[in-house]
């Protein structure tokens, strides 16, 4: 499962950029929040594809045991002197195999996975999730493949296709809300937000 070479290589060479202009809008903050409160205080949390690590400043803050991945080493070194999060520089195959955790926040990354990786990148997910986990999810909504003008590679998923792939590891999606939004390259998209629950 690796992930695409274009897109990472926008991100290396953007990272600053990236990092600086993808402010976290309030509506994603309002997701955020309704994911830690999904979870017990001092929950484990993986921020898979963290970018610039917005979101895992966010919870580690609020006392979260916060470990950010990302296969681009210039937004893992972003992270580098914040203290409560343990950074891996990779693609989910550096997931340790034991790893478990209580949230999984999956904000915009799995939609960079190749299409037909994606369903074992996320059954990996999953299984990482301790009983009465939850996960997290934001994605491109809708059925189609594409790359942005940046080269990024887009895949974009319905709440269907993923409660499928899902439900065999016993993760249940409990809600889901959609809103139009602008990616970082101007094109307009459906943002598909999910929270799933894995049963105890």
């Amino acid at each position: 499962m690796s992930a695409d070479r274009e897109t990472i290589a926008f991100y290396q060479g953007m990272a600053a950029d990236y990092a600086a202009k993808v402010e976290p809008p309030s509506q994603q903050t309002r997701h955020l929040t309704a994911f830690a409160k999904a979870l017990s205080p001092g929950a484990r949390v993986l921020d898979f594809g963290c970018g610039g690590g917005w979101a895992s400043r966010w919870l580690a803050g609020r006392g979260f045991a916060v470990t950010a991945l990302d296969p681009t080493p210039e937004f893992i070194a972003m992270l580098a002197d914040c203290a409560g999060i343990e950074t891996i520089q990779g693609d989910i195959a550096a997931l340790p195999a034991t790893a478990r955790f209580d949230g999984i926040w999956a904000h915009f990354s799995l939609q960079h996975i190749p299409r037909k990786e994606l369903p074992g990148a996320l059954t990996r997910l999953a299984r990482a999730l301790a009983p009465d986990g939850v996960i997290a999810i934001g994605i491109h909504e809708g059925d189609e493949s594409l790359r942005d003008s940046l080269g990024r590679l887009y895949n974009h998923w319905t709440e269907a296709a993923l409660g499928a792939i899902l439900a065999p590891q016993g993760v249940t999606i409990t809600t889901a809300h959609r809103h139009p939004d602008r990616g970082f390259d101007g094109r307009q998209f459906s943002a598909l937000h999910l929270l799933a629950r894995r049963g105890r």
